[in-house]
């Protein structure tokens, strides 16, 4: 089974692309990790791609510091180094649901956004 729940912050304002047939919203969800050296909590930053009418409404009300909830599967991808053609890797979430958790906040950009719906902030119904 390939399934991941995350709890964290958005590390930075949401990042939406619209393409002919979607919208894709990538985001990093701050969690709390532990240095096990150091003995102290740590910051661990986790990659989300969102797709679809679910990326919208991420990119829409997600801002920096808000708390999320997030649900996916976990994807790895893998590439040569195109100057050393060492092979990399790195891993993502592909979300299959966003919530949005805590209080709305007001329109952080201003731009007459729609209204977010009162009752539960998900993404999906």
């Amino acid at each position: 089974m390939n399934s991941v729940q995350l709890v964290g912050r958005l590390a930075h304002d949401p990042d939406s692309r619209t393409t002919a047939t979607t919208t894709v919203t990538r985001i990093k969800v701050a969690v709390d990790g532990w240095d096990s050296v150091a003995k102290q909590k740590k910051a661990e930053f986790v990659p989300v791609i969102v797709f679809g009418s679910d990326a919208k409404f991420v990119a829409d009300w997600g801002v920096k510091g808000r708390e999320v909830a997030v649900t996916g599967s976990l994807r790895q991808n893998e590439w040569a180094d195109r100057e050393t053609g060492e092979k990399r890797s790195t891993w993502e979430v592909i979300a299959t649901r966003v919530d949005l958790l805590g209080p709305k906040p007001a329109d952080p950009r201003g731009s007459g956004r729609r209204e977010e719906p009162d009752e539960l902030e998900s993404m999906f119904s």
